[in-house]
């Protein structure tokens, strides 16, 4: 768990961030590096070679009915939309369908979603989740419906929804297979997770294309701006418009605020003309920067790097677990904070209840 989460900041923190600073000619953003350093420092400080690494994958599993439960919630959930998309299937309407539901979402049509649908994502969410902590038999089955339910997802050119859902799957298959993890194992996985991530991209990018377009030219764009583009968002943010005021939490979990009755900003930020193209995604460090500022995060980060690497050895009770889930996924999902979003952050809540309750 430890290794997997080293080679996620390296890779998805560290050397984007440094990146920007070599293309900008400038370090500004250096603290921000020194803040991931913090978590490799003092996970290495409290590891040893005689640890061995404990077995996750019979610790709180969920069971085949509740999958399939929550697979029909989600169906219930999106019920709409399967209508309208075996309408437009009989008629040869897809990629219309799909790119009008893509402009309505862009245009801020879809802000007041039914709450059935909203249902429906949270089902979504909860099954990635509780698919992840499955260690039965008939797990082909279950990722069959996982492709399907992510077809379903995708079918309005939308990504942000697959794409966490699919994080908090990795999130737990990271807790869960701790003990087998071995750093080429890792990269042969990350390999192909990247592959076919990249292959589901150009799907989506080639489905909002019109004739005419330069397809090969547009896919490079795009796909600067979902990648490298965030960071270079943030260097703009840090150095023109951070300004040292702490949020206290607001950015990095919404839902508490909201829930307490407080008035948070909804949905992302402004939009920003990075050297990678617009885009109004600045990463997770934003939120947890504006929250709790430079030398808060150099703690905390240390003691995600302690926490994590402590419990990669020394199994983590129920309490211990939540928390574990909770950095796991701050961590592997860069964009972002996972828990901006009540649907993610009520889906996280739940699975963790219901795994709780049925393994007492």
């Amino acid at each position: 768990m430890i290794k997997v989460t080293r080679l996620l900041i390296l890779f998805f923190y560290i050397i984007p961030f440094l990146f920007i600073s070599l293309t900008r000619k400038d370090f500004s953003i250096f603290p921000i590096i020194f803040i991931y350093f913090s978590f490799f420092v003092f996970s290495y400080l409290v590891e040893r070679k005689n640890y061995i690494k404990i077995d996750y994958t019979n610790y709180l599993n969920s069971t085949f009915n509740q999958l399939i439960f929550f697979s029909l919630l989600f169906l219930i959930g999106r019920i709409e939309l399967i209508n309208e998309l075996i309408s437009v299937l009989f008629n040869g309407e897809i990629l219309d369908f799909a790119k009008n539901k893509a402009v309505d979402r862009y245009l801020g049509f879809n802000e007041n979603l039914s709450f059935s649908y909203q249902i429906g994502t949270i089902a979504f969410f909860c099954y990635c989740i509780l698919l992840g902590c499955f260690n039965q038999n008939k797990k082909v089955y279950l990722y069959i419906i996982l492709f399907l339910m992510i077809l379903i997802e995708s079918a309005t050119l939308g990504r942000a929804g697959s794409v966490i859902g699919i994080s908090l799957l990795l999130g737990e298959i990271i807790i869960r297979y701790n003990s087998s993890f071995s750093y080429i194992k890792i990269i042969n996985n990350s390999i192909i997770i990247l592959l076919i991530s990249f292959i589901l991209f150009s799907i989506l990018q080639i489905a909002r294309f019109d004739e005419g377009d330069e397809l090969f030219s547009i896919l490079i764009l795009k796909l600067g701006e979902y990648t490298i583009g965030i960071y270079d968002a943030f260097y703009i943010w840090f150095n023109d418009y951070y300004n040292f005021h702490l949020e206290w939490g607001f950015n990095t979990f919404t839902p508490i605020f909201k829930i307490l009755g407080f008035s948070v900003q909804q949905g992302f930020y402004e939009l920003v003309n990075s050297n990678f193209g617009y885009t109004n995604i600045y990463t997770n460090m934003r939120g947890l920067i504006s929250d709790f500022g430079i030398y808060l995060n150099v703690l905390l980060f240390s003691f995600f790097g302690i926490f994590i690497c402590l419990k990669t050895y020394f199994r983590a009770n129920v309490v211990e677990y939540f928390f574990l889930r909770l950095i796991i996924m701050l961590i592997i999902f860069p964009f972002y904070s996972i828990f901006s979003f009540t649907t993610s952050f009520s889906s996280v809540l739940i699975s963790y209840m219901i795994l709780t309750f049925y393994n007492k």
